[in-house]
């Protein structure tokens, strides 16, 4: 019997889709074939239309209904009455299947983000609603229309209810994951990768028919909807372009359907492209392998936006696995799936670059075969469906066990579940959620009652932790003699006792818990106000004596410890071992923190403060590049300086990224909870036009419990111990963690705006120091340079150092090097990551694994090590115990 209670053969399953009628959408197709192959009864509604006009098929064992659908829409009021005439129908024939078939759970593929409310009243009798995400609608929006009007808001209202009512989501790549996560507040442990790969059983390469290049020497295939979006009209004047130019030997042939078909060949007329260009309208598969097949190069002329960017296109892996090369815009998700396989055109010289890649590429037939070859391995070993079915199966086993939860059913909780008020167990899913172990490893409980105030503790030499404690009182200040209650720590059979509670020791140092919180007075905020709003106009000579003498009590600090704090690190480590000891084992397998075995992770991140930053971007992506490094830009949107598209666009095309920085640096954004509430609102709306997934505050001012209010995937506001920042605190951990919706990835090192000015330090010696300390827990090296303040020849020589630096840790030590954005997708695909034991051994499942390691801890000599699972080779330095 399968997870959720229910008998495989009675799990009844409703697939809504509106978009295109099945078979046609391969992708629901596939995912129905899959489920009822895993012995599920499925049933299909989905609309009619040419090709699909019976009302019932019953194909490879799926019950097919198709409803009736106004015209297809191209327009808003041509999609409101499409989009309204399903909904009705749908409606009416869910129930009937209901009453007919009956159905446990209905999986709602948009678009449009509508089909929610089909399922709203079958909730009342336990169905479940699985939202299959297919396209980010707010930014398909903008895409097509260019503005956020009214008709937006309704799009953003839609989604925002789709995810509210949500049990499960399938997104189709690891952008759509981060949406349902940041924006549709979804906990991580329901969201489910489930990418739309090619078949490739069915979708195989057939023999070229020549015939199909209309007597010329080379044929470019297309296959996609005929949509505004989808970038065919950049794609007519790259062909009229080709033309101009007396290349007459390439011919263009697009399949597929859509509103935008009658439109498009249309402007093959205006144009006089009869002899160069075609559009077959939707075809047979048989015809499109044949295409296809037939083609020399393939292209994807998705124009450049915040929909494309985020979204994956099928026809990509489907030109991969019949090993054609492609040529196609630098998009975020279009290069994760093409990788080699593709070049990829300027967007700021859509026409001309695109032409360019298409000529190089059909004049070089090495180069074709090579990308060809790599794209069809790709595809062949990573992307193709049948490793999207174990999600997709994951993905139903969750809402089935949601919906046995929720009816009472009789399954039998393990210990860890049901709650034993006489053998209280502790929540040690931060520790599982830090090293991504089996759960199996970790048994923590409390050693006794715990006080009734917080205060400060050791667990181990240099771990101060903040919290209540068990046997005692904690100190209230961090300066006096604590008590260390490591030797405190006991076992009881195969569980921990622990004199604390191990999560709550955790969020307060990582959420700076304990701060004081103490309200500043109103001539304080009026300083405050008074020293930013005339900020601009001080030389870095004055703000530096002010700062230094704001600062002056830094090195009196106690807490958190200078120049790096480890203590959420060394406390998890501490347990570890504890845990190792209390299962009797001589090691516990786990995921590796960083891809490919990297013994750490760094970053470079550049704050532009002022119009002069903005003038020195270019020479710090010049050195960094030499490098092979990449890097992000927290580019400030209101009031500091012009940004224009031309500035955004000189980022993205070096292949940088570009991060929100603030709203207008004038140091006020947290000063109150409503203001920050209406700023947040105004700093969310510059995301799409910054194509921003990460934000950082200004002056690393922060409030965490804020942050939710963020439509962002990551943060970097939260430094590691902040003795020399205005905002005094730190998060007490060298690796990145999740605040709620939000990935934080602290920084780590000093700024160097302090390094120069308040500490007048031109050495490397602090920044390396630093490093060395957050290597030796494998963690992230953050970096903050400013290009506004890399301008003289001492500043330049330290910069430019430093970079080398890094990529000689590179070199030598293995770190990976990397940006914010790269960062995020990987620690959250690793959070997705589950390890499952065979009887070859351990291994990783989940989207991303072929990237991620098996890791073991154990205890040599009284002290913590890791090693690799598959050359055993050892990864970190021992830690005392």
């Amino acid at each position: 019997m399968r997870p959720g209670g229910i008998p495989p053969l009675n799990k009844k399953i409703l697939i809504i889709v509106e978009n295109q009628p099945v078979p046609f959408d391969t992708r629901v197709f596939k995912e129905a074939r899959s489920l009822r192959e895993a012995g599920y009864q499925v049933t299909v509604l989905c609309p009619r239309a040419k090709g699909c006009e019976r009302g019932y098929e019953l194909i490879e064992g799926i019950h097919i209904y198709r409803h009736p659908i106004g015209a297809e829409g191209d327009g808003l009021f041509g999609y409101l009455w499409e989009y309204s005439s399903a909904l009705f129908w749908q409606f009416w024939y869910a129930w009937w299947i209901f009453l007919r078939r009956g159905f446990h759970v209905i999986q709602g593929c948009n678009p449009p983000d509508d089909i929610f409310l089909v399922a709203l009243p079958f909730k009342l009798f336990g169905v479940r609603y699985i939202f299959d995400h297919h396209d980010a609608n707010p930014e398909l929006y903008v895409s097509k229309y260019g503005r956020q009007g009214f008709f937006y808001k309704v799009q953003v209202l839609l989604e925002r209810l789709t995810y509210r009512f949500s049990d499960v989501v399938m997104a189709t790549n690891a952008s759509y994951a981060g949406l349902a996560v940041t924006r549709g507040g979804i906990s991580p442990e329901d969201v489910f990768i489930v990418r739309n790969g090619p078949d490739v059983e069915t979708f195989q390469a057939v023999p070229a028919n020549l015939d199909l290049k209309h007597g010329k020497s080379y044929l470019v295939g297309y296959v996609g909807t005929m949509s505004t979006q989808e970038g065919l009209d950049i794609l007519l004047d790259v062909a009229l372009h080709l033309k101009a130019l007396g290349r007459r030997d390439i011919h263009f042939t697009c399949i597929g359907g859509g509103p935008g078909l009658p439109g498009l060949r249309k402007m093959v007329q205006d144009k006089g492209l009869e002899d160069t260009v075609e559009f077959t309208g939707r075809v047979s598969d048989e015809q499109l392998l044949e295409i296809l097949s037939t083609a020399d190069i393939c292209v994807n002329p998705d124009k450049p936006c915040e929909m494309n960017d985020i979204s994956t296109m099928i026809k990509i892996m489907e030109y991969m696995v019949l090993g054609k090369p492609i040529v196609q815009f630098d998009l975020r998700e279009g290069r994760f799936s093409a990788q080699d396989a593709a070049v990829y055109a300027d967007p700021q010289n859509q026409v001309g670059d695109f032409a360019a890649k298409i000529v190089w590429l059909l004049d070089n037939p090495d180069a074709r075969r090579r990308m060809g070859e790599f794209g069809r391995r790709r595809v062949e070993k990573e992307l193709a469906w049948e490793y999207s079915v174990q999600n997709l199966l994951a993905a139903y086993e969750r809402a089935f066990s949601k919906r046995q939860a929720s009816n009472g059913s009789n399954r039998a909780l393990s210990e860890r579940d049901s709650p034993d008020p006489q053998n209280p167990i502790q929540d040690d899913s931060c520790l599982v959620q830090y090293y991504r172990c089996p759960e199996s490893y970790v048994q923590l409980k409390p050693s006794g009652p715990l006080s009734e105030r917080s205060g400060y503790f050791d667990f181990g030499a240099g771990a101060t932790c903040y919290g209540r404690c068990a046997g005692g009182a904690p100190s209230d200040s961090p300066e006096e003699a604590l008590p260390d209650l490591l030797p405190d720590a006991t076992f009881e059979g195969r569980a921990v006792s622990l004199p604390f509670d191990l999560k709550e020791v955790v969020d307060n140092l990582r959420c700076e818990g304990y701060r004081k919180q103490v309200t500043r007075s109103a001539g304080a905020r009026m300083i405050t106000r008074a020293y930013y709003f005339v900020r601009p106009l001080l030389s870095v000579a004055i703000r530096r004596h002010i700062q230094r003498w704001r600062l002056r009590d830094w090195k009196s600090l106690a807490f958190p410890h200078w120049p790096v704090d480890c203590t959420v690190d060394q406390v998890f480590e501490e347990t570890m071992l504890l845990s190792l000891k209390a299962q009797h084992v001589d090691e516990i397998p786990f995921i590796w923190f960083w891809p490919e075995g990297a013994t750490s992770c760094a970053i470079m991140t550049h704050d532009v403060e002022t119009a002069s930053g903005v003038r020195n971007c270019d020479y710090l992506m010049d050195v960094e590049e030499a490098f092979d490094m990449k890097a992000s830009f927290q580019i400030i949107p209101e009031h500091r300086y012009e940004v224009t598209d031309n500035f955004l666009n000189s980022i993205r095309r070096r292949g940088f990224e570009i991060v929100l920085h603030d709203l207008n640096h004038d140091g006020q954004l947290f000063s109150d909870k409503d203001r920050f509430l209406r700023r947040a609102t105004k700093i969310n709306s510059h995301k799409a036009r910054f194509g921003a997934s990460g934000f950082r505050s200004a002056v690393l001012y922060r409030e965490q419990q804020w942050f939710d209010a963020l439509d962002f995937s990551y943060d970097m506001s939260v430094p590691n111990v902040a003795h020399l920042d205005p905002q005094r605190g730190g998060c007490c951990t060298v690796m990145p963690y999740f605040v709620g919706k939000i990935l934080e990835l602290p920084v780590t090192t000093t700024q160097d705006y302090t390094m120069f000015h308040i500490l007048e330090d031109y050495s490397l010696d602090l920044w390396k120091k630093q490093i060395e300390l957050i290597m030796e827990k494998h963690g992230l090296i953050s970096l903050i340079v400013h290009p506004d303040y890399i301008v003289g020849s001492r500043e330049r020589i330290v910069y430019e150092a430093l970079v080398a630096h890094l990529a000689d840790l590179r070199k030598k030590k293995g770190i990976w090097i990397t940006t914010p954005g790269e960062v995020d997708r990987w620690w959250r695909r690793r959070a997705e990551m589950k390890l499952v034991r065979d009887n070859r051994g351990w291994r990783i499942e989940g989207p991303g694994s072929e990237r991620a390691r098996v890791a073991f801890a154990s205890q040599k000599g009284g002290r913590l090590a890791y090693a690799y699972s598959s050359t055993s080779t050892e990864l970190s330095k021992a830690f005392s115990n």
